[in-house]
């Protein structure tokens, strides 16, 4: 049975994923990581044998299942342009960056697994 989607859990997932960053936002101004995503990947999230990361989707076109229970790492998705209305009127454009969420390596099942 799905879970019903949690406002407070996301919000709680967002905070924590906008700490997470700010962290290793210094790392990629620095020339060390390239992006924001790939810095929480390589910084954060590789550790005790996660590895390699793919959204659900991904991994099922891989061939592999995620293991039931299994709670998803979160990074920022493709950003998304947004018109944001200023207090005096004036509109802007401004990217949205939605959360995404991957799976590790050690959250799968493949035919080798098995």
């Amino acid at each position: 049975m799905m879970k019903k989607y949690d406002p407070e859990r996301h919000r709680q997932r967002l905070s924590d994923l906008m700490a997470q960053s700010n962290k290793v936002a210094q790392l990629v101004k620095e020339g060390t990581f390239n992006t924001i995503n790939e810095a929480l990947i390589e910084c954060i999230y590789k550790a005790d044998g996660h590895n390699e990361f793919y959204s659900f989707n991904e991994w099922k076109k891989r061939g592999a299942r995620v293991k039931k229970g299994s709670e998803a790492f979160c990074l920022w998705g493709q950003p998304i342009p947004r018109t944001v209305k200023r207090e005096n009127g004036e509109e802007d454009e401004k990217d949205f960056f939605p959360m995404a969420y991957v799976f590790s390596n050690l959250q799968v099942v493949t035919e080798d697994t098995k």
